[in-house]
């Protein structure tokens, strides 16, 4: 599934509110050409709350370990429930370690920044 695909799937989730940034939006350049979704079911941005998944494509500070500056390269995160974070990883979140090689394509690995911090798997 390529970015769009996955941008245009969360579009079709019941009460999903889709943010993409960019130039006029008010944002901070900085998230211009990534994607937020929240659950928002009457359009408006939760005022007190993070996205439940994004698709980041470039390094944020203190986010810079998958190496997605170079052209092409993004990440999907999505915020998970404990149980879901241990199916897929194997690992409490405070437990989990992260692997040597988080540029890797195409695989599971929890979110380089938030693992620690019990949050979830990109």
């Amino acid at each position: 599934m390529d970015r769009e695909q996955i941008i245009g799937t969360v579009r079709t989730f019941d009460g999903a509110l889709v943010l993409l940034p960019g130039p006029g939006s008010g944002a901070p350049e900085l998230a211009w050409g990534d994607a937020f979704f929240y659950h928002a079911p009457d359009g408006t941005v939760p005022e007190r709350e993070q996205p439940y998944g994004t698709v980041v494509t470039k390094d944020y500070p203190g986010d810079d370990a998958c190496d997605l500056d170079p052209a092409g390269r993004w990440r999907v995160n999505v915020h998970v429930d404990r149980a879901t974070f241990r199916d897929l990883l194997g690992a409490e979140p405070r437990d989990v370690v992260l692997p040597p090689n988080l540029t890797a394509a195409d695989v599971v690995v929890p979110h380089p920044a938030y693992a620690a911090q019990a949050g979830s798997p990109s």
